[in-house]
């Protein structure tokens, strides 16, 4: 897979865990999905790789 497919895939993926806050746990879920979110698209704009954004993307998604 591409790398800007990659980070597609996984802000997409992301984007399944944003929640509209009906609990803490679901808000804090939601927020750092979002500042994921912000790192890979980081990445897409900077044209760089950065394996521990993505690694922290993967590990989030597990």
């Amino acid at each position: 897979m591409s790398y800007p497919l990659l980070l597609g895939s996984l802000i997409l993926r992301l984007c399944d865990h944003i929640y509209p806050g009906e609990t803490d746990e679901q808000m804090a879920e939601s927020i750092q999905a979002i500042c994921l979110i912000k790192e890979l698209a980081e990445c897409l704009k900077n044209k760089k790789i950065d394996p521990d954004v993505i690694a922290k993307a993967e590990h989030f998604l597990k």
